[in-house]
């Protein structure tokens, strides 16, 4: 008995260390997609407060191009992501060496974000693509200038940086719905959704219904103003805000000219929020292409895997 329970043992590590070679030694086929999602899937049921940065660390490596570098010593941007680069190299070290970093950023990423559709019984289509190559970090990170929180062009922006569509650059946004801000990372302190584990469309629904007043922070990180609701720990930053209302901001501390939402007139793409708070199926059809966009860039080198 004890025999055959050793030799059965080694048969499956034999067996998975056939799979990872084989992994490690082509093009990334469906199975061995598959096989990588189970492994997020197993590495996230241990920790799920890294399903929101994992999303998050897609998005801040492909700003300029999603090349693996994620500058979390010396871009105040990235503050609060070193552990989650680490569990990105893990991964990739247990699972995939041989794809670039940016690819893996890319999977998780994707994989997630998936993921969060899928608790908030949802779908959304992002098919998988590598061939991704890694800056040199040893000669020096890229300087990034990630978007800020404060910002009021949201989705030119993210139009100019992505290619995005004004209805996907908002959809994009819609991400907020996972995790939440916190002071020892950006300055700002709460959450944007009621249920920052699943990717629903609450963060639109909160948008679109709240009581929004502007609240300042002041700490050693932000010296700003976001809109908050009375009573609850619900945060909505001007990035978010500017996409719902017209108002500029003036003032050592980015404060808005309009303080509530009666003062303030609708923006242009007030009706793509009010879209997406009606129906959460259009919002997960449109971050799918614009995620997919925004990790493939112009797809040049890159290798559809499913």
């Amino acid at each position: 008995m004890f025999l055959a329970a050793v030799l059965k043992a080694m048969v499956i590590q034999a067996a998975l260390v056939i799979l990872l070679v084989t992994v490690a030694a082509a093009d990334l086929t469906p199975s061995q997609h598959a096989f990588l999602q189970r492994g997020l899937v197993k590495r996230l049921r241990q920790d799920m407060t890294f399903l929101p940065r994992l999303v998050q660390i897609s998005f801040h490596d492909c700003v300029g191009g999603c090349d693996g570098c994620v500058d979390t010593e010396g871009n105040p941007g990235n503050r609060g992501l070193k552990s989650t680069v680490d569990f990105a190299r893990k991964f990739k070290n247990d699972y995939a060496p041989q794809l670039s970093l940016a690819d893996i950023f890319a999977l998780l990423g994707t994989e997630s974000l998936k993921q969060a559709a899928r608790f908030a019984n949802g779908t959304v289509d992002i098919p998988y693509s590598i061939g991704r190559r890694d800056c040199n970090s040893a000669q020096g990170f890229p300087n990034r200038h990630l978007p800020h929180g404060t910002i009021l062009n949201t989705i030119p922006l993210l139009q100019d940086e992505f290619g995005l569509t004004a209805r996907e650059a908002v959809a994009l946004m819609g991400c907020h719905s996972l995790g939440g801000a916190h002071t020892s990372r950006s300055g700002f302190a709460g959450t944007w959704d009621g249920h920052p584990g699943r990717l629903d469309n609450g963060f639109f629904l909160n948008m679109a219904s709240g009581d929004w007043v502007a609240k300042p922070f002041r700490n050693r990180f932000v010296n700003s103003t976001a809109w908050t609701r009375p009573d609850s720990n619900f945060l909505m930053l001007h990035a978010d805000m500017s996409m719902l209302k017209n108002y500029d901001v003036s003032g050592p501390f980015d404060e808005p000219s309009c303080t509530t939402m009666d003062e303030c007139t609708d923006a242009p793409s007030a009706h793509i929020i009010f879209d997406f708070a009606r129906n959460q199926k259009e919002f997960h059809d449109e971050l799918g292409p614009a995620f997919r966009k925004m990790v493939d860039g112009n797809g040049a080198g890159l290798t559809l895997v499913a």
